[in-house]
């Protein structure tokens, strides 16, 4: 895994999430995990960590596995399964799927855990939400590069 934030020294263009997440992570299913997270958040949709499973499935885009997802929560709501079968029996079915269960989700505790440490997002309680000061924590990281360059710190 490359440093938390590489900065291309080619031309840089930055026009959309996908281009940021790059500078972030170098794996294209943590950039789409991560996305999908952040887009989440974006339009305010409740998102905690727990909600993984759906974050990956939403990333994945596949409607089929997301109604049955979907219908398994539905039981749950119910008392008639518990989370951890839920777990199990989509990771099953994504295996069937030709996705690996096991990799998505070591992406998504990745890109959980890379976010948070990076400020973008935050986390109360275990709930996610977009963090209001990482803009204020790359203003003071600019101003300080700009100044020890120029000899003055």
């Amino acid at each position: 895994m490359k440093a938390k934030i590489a900065l291309p020294e080619n031309e840089f263009r930055l026009n959309n999430i996908y281009r940021f997440l790059e500078l972030i992570f170098d794996d294209e299913h943590r950039i789409g995990i991560a996305a999908t997270l952040l887009e989440r958040l974006r339009q305010k949709r409740e998102t905690y960590v727990e909600d993984w499973l759906e974050v990956i499935l939403e990333y994945l885009g596949d409607e089929e596995l997301l109604d049955y997802y979907r219908s398994l929560l539905r039981q749950y709501d119910e008392g008639e399964i518990s989370k951890t079968k839920i777990n199990k029996l989509l990771e099953k079915e994504m295996n069937k799927r030709g996705y690996r269960a096991a990799k998505l989700r070591n992406d998504w505790v990745v890109v959980k855990k890379t976010l948070i440490e990076l400020g973008i997002i935050s986390r109360t309680s275990n709930r996610l939400n977009l963090s209001w000061n990482f803009v204020e924590r790359l203003n003071i990281l600019s101003k300080f590069y700009n100044l020890w360059r120029a000899g003055e710190l």
